[in-house]
């Protein structure tokens, strides 16, 4: 067994792997051109007798976290064939994955799991979905009638022609608006090409200066059932209210055309105050597979995240997959943000897993949450409340999947 990078002419082994895995077996013949949207340095393979067995992609991505940009490994795009399963191929892949990031400095690394209990074996630790909404698209009509000053300009375009201006003005908006929001930021221009090719992108620009933004996809296919036709988004951004006004008036021109809208909304948002006389029945679901979230660097992950009052924590960490994380960590507040550095002291304030660590940064659950599962042991009881108030709950929201 050997554990390496994929070559770039071997990646067309990989997408034959995704074939039986993921897609309907044809045995196609793999195009050069089929194969330009992988960034083989993203590859981790299993060879065995020098043939590919087993994959991950590890894709380099930043992320919001509680407001600060952290570099985020994100996990996908994970096989082995049936006749290499069970001999801790996988394993042996996440464990590569997650030094690699050490080696580049990414703090954290998120998932979509097949099956949670598999990665929490890795430390991953479950956060939730997103939320689903199918609305009518008449219930935006009233958007038609704003009446909003200011020199707006409304334009439809490809969404594969606006990589640079969308991941800007996204990392210029997200971090401040979205808790876990991913920003494919690394995402090179075939890759961008290949996802977004059948999607379309409204720009709303006010004084010639992007204000809002939004990539959807349009079903107005007279063949399919009504329920069909719609508008889905995928990504939306905005700088004011207004501007938000003049993104949904775009959407409600199409109430002739398509009769529903769909959006990936955050959990917890009052979605419900954007529209007016639904009518119709207002269709939610949670998503299904919430995605997994882990801390791959301690020090990092919590270095410049907010802190509301002042203290210091010291912890002993836990990390059989991450041996620089395997130790005792002070935590301090100091200017209003968090920062950690090793400690030596032989009695810290508490003893941790790297679940429990993750789950305090990612606001996956509470304090007393980690200690009723034993993930989280506290000898000093003002540790208990300083750890609470620096460590929220958060609803995490992601719309670029991987």
């Amino acid at each position: 067994m050997e554990i390496r990078k994929l070559a770039p002419e071997e990646r067309s082994e990989l997408l034959h792997g995704f074939d039986y895995a993921f897609f309907e077996w044809t045995g196609r013949a793999i195009a050069e051109d089929d194969t330009e949207g992988i960034n083989s340095h993203d590859v981790l393979g299993v060879f065995v007798d020098g043939r590919l067995a087993s994959a991950l992609i590890n894709y380099k991505f930043q992320q919001s976290i509680r407001g600060a940009v952290k570099g985020m490994g994100g996990i996908g795009g994970v096989w082995t064939y049936p006749e290499y399963r069970a001999r801790g191929f996988v394993r042996a892949l996440i464990k590569a994955a997650l030094h690699e990031m050490h080696e580049l400095g990414i703090a954290t690394s998120m998932l979509i799991p097949f099956k949670d209990r598999f990665y929490a074996n890795f430390g991953y630790v479950t956060s939730n979905a997103n939320l689903e909404v199918k609305v009518p698209i008449a219930a935006l009509s009233y958007t038609l009638h704003s009446n909003i000053a200011g020199n707006w300009q409304v334009e439809r375009v490809n969404a594969s022609t606006v990589r640079d201006e969308f991941l800007t003005f996204m990392l210029d908006l997200a971090p401040s608006q979205h808790h876990g929001i991913t920003i494919p930021i690394n995402a090179t221009a075939k890759q961008w090409q290949e996802v977004m090719d059948k999607r379309l992108c409204v720009r709303v620009q006010q004084d010639g200066k992007l204000a809002a933004i939004a990539i959807y996809r349009i079903n107005s296919d007279y063949r399919a059932a009504p329920s069909d036709r719609l508008i889905q988004v995928f990504h939306m951004y905005w700088r004011t209210l207004e501007a938000r006004t003049k993104l949904f008036s775009f959407f409600a021109l199409h109430r002739d055309q398509v009769r529903y809208i769909s959006m990936d909304l955050p959990m917890g948002l009052n979605f419900y105050q954007w529209f007016q006389n639904l009518n119709d029945p207002c269709a939610t679901k949670v998503a299904i597979n919430p995605y997994m979230v882990r801390v791959t660097d301690v020090e990092k992950a919590i270095a410049d995240l907010p802190a509301p009052t002042t203290g210091k924590v010291t912890i002993a960490v836990s990390d059989s997959f991450c041996g620089w994380n395997d130790r005792t960590f002070a935590i301090f507040a100091k200017d209003g943000k968090l920062t950690a550095q090793r400690s030596e002291t032989s009695e810290p304030d508490a003893i941790a897993t790297i679940q429990a660590i993750s789950a305090l940064v990612y606001g996956t659950v509470n304090v007393e949450e980690l200690e009723y599962r034993d993930w989280l042991k506290i000898s000093n009881p003002q540790a208990r409340a300083t750890l609470s108030s620096w460590f929220p709950t958060m609803m995490l929201y992601s719309t670029f999947k991987f």
